[in-house]
């Protein structure tokens, strides 16, 4: 091959060589400094055995450079809690500065660190240096102070708003919503504050009832919570990566905490987000409900005022523990996690309290089932923990000297029973007979042994026969047994193991069921292990990769009556995890429903890594993949677990797609609109990496935002079809007009003014309840009436004739006495009747206060 440097400095050389060592081939030295062209040509001519243009690499290097001078800014004005990063040029521009620094002549008014930050501490001036060997610059930074400023506004809770997202957020200002929601359910909004230009103090959050004509949302039902914010690995490292090792690189914020009702700081020029959820009672009576959610700090009186308008449609929500009916949710829990974070025993009196809000907010969003282990780190170390044991086996085995096997279920039947008095539990997974590190794990003279198996072998058949055997007769005497499920995820599944699973029954003939994920639908025992299993859940990649396989598997199971659902983990995009969008759970949701399916399943719940509540970075997996709900703070008396965004739109996704089932069951014919609906999102959106991108993430949102409202639009549609619209008009004109006259008992008769009272509080009793039919709002309005006509007045003069009421309006007494005269006169007038006394006195205080005026 003939090299060139710019046309010259030529050189031949034969690049073939019989060993595979790097030889230096071509030098070329003194070039000036500039743009050069180096050519290299293959020769058509041998000058050895082969011809080979092979070049493994080129490099190019230059003398040492030598910095001249540094370029900054001369000036800069910060105000007082910002911060700002110094850039400094280098001249010329590829001479290094290896040794730079910063120091400052008042760092108690302007502060740097050592990588060129400044932070403007207080009001005032300082000189910053900056020095490279001997070249030296200086800038002069005025600190004014802050003028305090809060401001806010209404955003997608689709996205996240993080400290990245303050210019977008100052620009938006929505101060009103209009949100849907049914009876029996929850409508969910965001609030973005930012500090502008300042920090902030004591921001707190005040909310008012919702109300209308009909009735009040009591404002304890409205929930208006602090988003917290942690960090999150922006990679994965993979499985198998070491152990409790912290993946080390790029951090990103997630905006994912529902943390805290109480006043928070808002730091310099930072983003505050708060999460409202607007709970409709069940007896809430449908209409548009108006209330406010104010926020305010110490440091300026400005309050910012959000108004929302809830309409509340006329259909009653199921109860989440019906959801098990429908549509329902599973996400895998860890309570061993829990005892670690907090210090406590593992299923003690102190453990159970603190479990307790974590499993009833599962309970609350429609989860049931329940998450079991018979072996010591089933997961093979792929929960965080400081132990031995990363997740220990709730059924405890001890290998006795005779070989044989016995087995401690008390742990076991803590956790089952705690949620059992819960009222959840009626799906009990015992993981695993396909444990991730293939052995059985035992104790043997107080050590943990972990025996590697094979499956199918006599020794396999062997234990895992004993063992079930034991694990059948154990929940079959606690009364679980139509409960258990064997739980075995994608890598374990083998029909091997049911087969074995098979010929253990139990006192009436019936074998424990099986559940199971799946990522792989094609080839080997998958198909036919797919129609096997008795509740199989899905990976959503899968559907997304073989819709047409998916969706022949979901036809043949329904045929079999069996239960289907999809999954998603590590890996999956759209995702769950820390710095997904949360549109993404909502969708995880929808996609599921879209795809026929009747649940969604996740790993995990509550599988904590060290300090969640700063750090959701996991040694394996995405940030955040291994939890939904987070803990509390260590230190508080009375634990209770926070919930995540991520959480919440999960939640809403469950709720919206009972909504669509309850709708279509009851009326067939709207199901063509609900598949346009679901037809309007996309199976993927676009993705680099890990995660979907900003645009991935902005087209998710809108199209997320299309299906919940969408979901309002058919729910009037069901609403027509069903005709339970119901008029209030008439009844509340006929509560309005009777209103006045409540405060004039005393001139009507006691029997008249009785009926008339009763007709009207049963009146605003029919008003307010929202299960009133239109026949019984139409009877209080006519009873309201027909005893506001038949009215008696007491008759100053027995021969005059009565006035009605109805026909004439009551008389407005304001301008009739003082204050406090004119009960007494009414007694006066009744009781004495017109005397000259009374005249008189009547006469002296009308003349008094003509005078008066």
């Amino acid at each position: 091959m003939k090299f060139t440097v710019d046309g010259e400095h030529e050189r031949t050389v034969d690049l073939y060589a019989k060993n595979r060592h790097d030889e230096l081939v071509y030098v070329v030295d003194g070039l000036s400094e500039g743009t050069h062209t180096l050519k290299a040509v293959t020769q058509k001519t041998k000058t050895g055995s082969k011809i080979v243009n092979q070049v493994v690499k080129a490099e190019v290097y230059h003398a040492p450079y030598v910095l001249k001078d540094i370029v900054i800014d001369a000036s800069m004005t910060l105000i007082q809690g910002s911060t700002k990063q110094i850039k400094a040029t280098s001249v010329p521009e590829y001479a290094p500065m290896d040794d730079l620094s910063f120091s400052s002549d008042h760092a108690d008014i302007v502060s740097v660190d050592e990588n060129g930050k400044l932070s403007a501490l207080k009001e005032g001036s300082a000189t910053i240096r900056v020095a490279c060997g001997d070249v030296v610059k200086t800038m002069e930074v005025k600190v004014l102070p802050q003028t305090k400023q809060i401001a806010g506004t209404i955003v997608d809770e689709n996205l996240q708003y993080t400290q990245d997202t303050y210019e977008k957020v100052s620009t938006m200002g929505q101060m009103e919503e209009t949100i849907s929601a049914w009876r029996n359910d929850s409508a969910v909004s965001e609030i973005a504050i930012i500090a502008k230009d300042s920090s902030l103090e004591d921001v707190s959050i005040e909310v008012s009832d919702f109300t209308n004509a009909y009735g009040t949302i009591d404002a304890s039902n409205v929930d208006a919570t602090f988003v917290k914010s942690v960090d999150a690995y922006t990679g994965m490292p993979g499985w198998g990566y070491a152990p409790n090792r912290y993946p080390v690189g790029n951090c990103a914020e997630s905006s994912d905490v529902l943390y805290t009702k109480d006043a928070v700081d808002i730091p310099f020029a930072g983003v505050q987000p708060i999460w409202v959820n607007v709970n409709i009672p069940k007896d809430t009576t449908a209409g548009v409900y108006t209330g406010t959610i104010k926020v305010s700090c110490k440091d300026t009186k400005e309050v910012l005022t959000f108004t929302y308008h809830v309409n509340v449609q006329n259909v009653v929500l199921p109860d989440a523990t019906e959801f098990e009916n429908g549509f329902d949710i599973e996400l895998w829990q860890y309570p061993y996690s829990s005892a670690e974070y907090y210090g406590v025993e593992p299923f003690s009196k102190k453990h159970f309290e603190i479990l307790e809000s974590i499993m009833e907010k599962y309970k609350s969003i429609g989860g049931h089932a329940i998450t079991t282990t018979i072996n010591e780190d089933a997961w093979d170390r792929q929960t965080y923990s400081k132990n031995e044991v990363h997740y220990p086996s709730m059924v405890k085995w001890t290998k006795e000297k005779d070989g044989s096997f016995t087995y401690d279920f008390t742990d076991f039947d803590k956790w089952v029973q705690f949620n059992k008095d819960l009222g959840i539990g009626d799906k009990i997974v015992i993981y695993s007979i396909a444990p991730w590190h293939n052995s059985f794990t035992y104790w043997e003279n107080g050590k943990l042994v972990k025996e590697r198996f094979t499956v199918g072998s006599k020794r396999y058949n062997e234990v895992w026969t004993d063992f079930f055997t034991a694990m059948v007769k154990h929940p079959d005497e606690k009364g679980w047994f139509d409960d258990a499920y064997v739980g075995i995820d994608e890598r374990g599944l083998s029909e091997t193991a049911l087969n074995l699973l098979d010929t253990i029954k139990n006192k009436d003939g019936k074998t424990l069921k099986t559940a199971g994920a799946m990522d792989n639908l094609t080839g080997g025992e998958h198909p036919k292990l797919a129609r096997r299993i008795d509740d199989l859940n899905v990976g959503d990649t899968v559907v997304q990769n073989n819709p047409e396989v998916f969706q022949q598997l979901l036809k043949d199971r329904n045929a079999l009556g069996l239960k289907t659902t999809l999954y998603s983990c590590t890996g999956h995009i759209p995702g769950n995890f820390s710095l997904s969008a949360p549109a993404e759970n909502y969708w995880s949701i929808l996609f599921a429903y879209k795809n026929g399916t009747t649940g969604f399943l996740r790993w995990a719940y509550d599988a904590w890594v060290e300090d969640p509540l700063r750090d959701t970075s996991h040694s394996s997996f995405e940030a955040g993949d291994c939890f939904l709900i987070f803990p509390d703070e260590k230190n508080v008396a009375n634990p209770t677990a926070k919930s995540s965004i991520r959480l919440e739109k999960m939640a809403q996704g469950v709720r919206d797609v009972n909504k669509l089932m309850l709708m279509t069951e009851e009326f067939p014919q709207l199901q063509a609109d609900v598949d346009a609906l679901l037809n309007s999102f996309d199976t993927r959106y676009e993705s680099k990496g890990y995660y979907l991108t900003d645009s991935g993430k902005q087209e998710i949102a809108k199209d997320m935002n299309t299906v919940h409202d969408g979901i309002a639009k058919i729910t009037e549609k069901y609403l027509a079809l069903k005709g339970t619209g119901v008029n209030r008009d008439k009844l509340l004109q006929a509560i309005e007009n009777a209103k006045p006259l409540l405060s004039e008992k005393d001139l009507y008769t006691v029997e008249s003014f009785t009926a008339f009272e009763a007709a009207y509080q049963e009146a605003e009793k029919a008003l307010r309840d929202a299960n009133s039919t239109q026949e019984n709002l139409d009877k209080a309005a006519n009873a309201l009436v027909n005893t506001q006509k038949a009215l008696v007045k007491v008759d100053k003069d027995p021969s005059a004739p009565n006035e009605n009421p109805s026909d004439k309006p009551s008389v407005d007494h304001s301008d009739d006495v003082g204050t406090g005269d004119y009960t007494n006169l009414t007694v006066a007038f009744t009781v004495l009747g017109i005397s000259a006394i009374g005249g008189y006195i009547l006469y002296r205080k009308r003349k008094a206060m003509t005078n008066q005026e």
